[in-house]
């Protein structure tokens, strides 16, 4: 039933609702992989001199594109004939602008054989276009119902994907959302401890510890002296100092001017205050 559902409300569902219907449109244009850079030419609607959509075919063709919607869709020969004029009129109003169109593409909710495109098509190329195009009610319909179309279906026709759906769908896409997905996360968390971090640069530092830890468990009598020192530099003078150097030795009282020759170094005899 979507096929059918999808159909029926092309042809009324977005009645005088311009900007939708030219959304609607812009999404279904850059399905087709053949049109890039895909953008509206006023977002929020208004005047668009026969263009209401910009891009650029097979990479380096200027393409503008134009909205024939009319409401209540039912193919008869006045809206054929209604539909044939605003091609004519967007055609026209486009060859206008400078630069050129190399590219014109107009899509319509109105079914026309194959007959009356070619027409169109013809008269627009006698204009000296490189390529022309219509894109009717039936070819918008298969590009929303199939699985990059699914998105757009229910964003501007409300229509949900059915179970078949959803398994081509996530078939088709599944992989590129997790990756998307787990990416996003890993820019957030990178994102949240870089704030963390520049938030904890402003604090004082109290307290700075350097452990120097052995390759194994000695017991004491095998350490013998031993000195280790640290020496920190900072990137600027703060209130006049430069440098600090802190560390430790063997035998507390090794600083001391009268020291017994009978004194034993070694961790296990002592260890200096800090310095």
């Amino acid at each position: 039933m979507v096929p059918f559902e999808t159909d029926e409300r092309l042809k009324s569902y977005l009645d005088t609702n311009q900007l939708s219907r030219e959304r609607l449109c812009r999404a279904v244009l850059a399905i087709d992989k053949r049109y890039t850079e895909v953008n509206p030419r006023h977002p929020r609607g208004g005047p668009d001199g026969g263009r209401d959509i910009e891009a650029v075919f097979r990479q380096e063709q200027r393409v503008f594109g134009a909205v024939g919607f009319v409401n209540q869709a039912n193919d008869s020969d006045e809206q054929k004939k209604s539909i044939r004029r605003k091609f004519g009129d967007d055609l026209k109003s486009a060859l206008a602008a400078a630069p050129k169109p190399d590219v014109f593409v107009f899509l319509t909710n109105v079914n026309l054989t194959i007959g009356e495109k070619d027409e169109l098509v013809s008269k627009a190329k006698a204009k000296r276009l490189g390529h022309a195009e219509i894109i009717d009610r039936e070819q918008i319909r298969i590009a929303l119902d199939s699985p990059d179309g699914f998105a757009a279906r229910f964003q501007y026709l409300d229509i949900s994907m059915s179970e078949a759906e959803q398994a081509s769908f996530f078939s088709r896409w599944g992989d590129d959302i997790q990756s998307l997905v787990s990416t996003g996360f890993q820019r957030l968390e990178g994102t949240l401890e870089r704030l963390l971090f520049l938030q904890e640069a402003t604090n004082v530092v109290p307290t700075l510890f350097v452990v120097l830890e052995l390759r194994e468990s000695y017991p004491a009598e095998q350490i013998g002296h031993f000195r280790a020192f640290c020496s920190l530099y900072l990137k600027e003078i703060r209130h006049g100092i430069v440098s600090i150097l802190f560390g430790s030795t063997d035998k507390q009282d090794r600083l001391k001017t009268a020291i017994s020759s009978t004194e034993k170094g070694g961790i296990k005899h002592g260890i200096s205050g800090g310095q």
